[in-house]
C-alpha cells in the first residue's frame, strides 16, 4: 500500500476511505495488518486458509521533510505487562469473540486480540479504528488496552527510514504505525 494518492492502480479503496489511513499523511495508529482476514479461498481445487500475514515489509521510497517515522510496539511486552497489571483485561482480550474486524467485503468473526497458538506463542490481532466491532463485555478492556498501553509512548519505538531502506517485522507480534508527515521534497 502506498501513501500517495497520486498514482493508484485501483481506486476501489476510495469507497472506504475512512478505513485506509495509510494512503494519507495523517498519523496512522499502530495496528496489525490484515486484522479483518479470516477465511478460505479455493485455488486449483484446494482450499487455502486466508489469515493476516505473518511477516510485513515496509519500505521508504521518499523521505518526508517532517515526520513519517515508523512506530513499532512489541505486543509480547504489552501482553506480559497487561497480564501482571490488569489480568482480568488480559483474560477478556484473549477470548475468541471479544472483537470482530470488518473492512470492505472481508470479515474476521469472533477474534481474540491475543490468541494462544498451538506452539504456545501468542498471536496479536488489533486495530483501533472503524474496522473493529468490539463485544460489549470487552469494550472496557479494549479501550484500556489502547489508551493505557498502545498509546503509551514508553512502549513505542520510532524508526525513521531513509529512501531504499526496508523494515521487516513479525505482524503477529508487533503493532506498526506511522507518525503524521508533511509531504514535500526529500531532505
Amino acid at each position: 500500500v502506498g501513501i500517495s494518492t497520486d498514482t493508484v492502480v485501483n481506486r476501489e479503496w476510495e469507497n472506504f476511505r475512512s478505513e485506509y489511513h495509510g494512503v494519507s499523511s495523517e498519523e496512522f495508529l499502530p495496528h496489525t495488518d490484515g486484522s479483518y482476514l479470516h477465511g478460505l479461498v479455493r485455488r486449483d481445487g484446494k482450499y487455502i486458509q486466508i489469515l493476516p500475514p505473518g511477516m510485513l515489509v515496509l519500505q521508504c521510497v521518499k523521505k518526508s521533510p517532517v515526520g513519517g517515522a515508523n512506530v513499532l510496539i512489541d505486543g509480547r511486552r504489552v501482553f506480559e505487562d497487561l497480564r501482571i497489571r490488569q489480568p482480568h483485561y488480559a483474560e477478556i482480550l484473549s477470548q475468541k469473540g471479544c472483537v470482530t474486524y470488518c473492512r470492505d467485503n472481508q470479515i474476521a468473526f469472533d477474534c481474540a486480540v491475543f490468541e494462544k497458538q498451538q506452539d504456545g506463542s501468542v498471536a496479536l490481532r488489533f486495530r483501533y479504528d472503524s474496522t473493529a466491532y468490539v463485544a460489549e463485555e470487552a469494550l472496557e478492556a479494549f479501550h484500556a488496552l489502547q489508551n493505557n498501553y498502545w498509546a503509551d509512548s514508553a512502549y513505542e519505538m520510532h524508526l525513521p527510514l531513509l529512501p531504499g531502506q526496508i523494515l521487516a517485522i513479525d505482524n503477529t507480534r508487533m503493532l506498526h504505525g506511522r507518525e503524521a508527515f508533511v509531504a514535500g521534497s526529500d531532505v
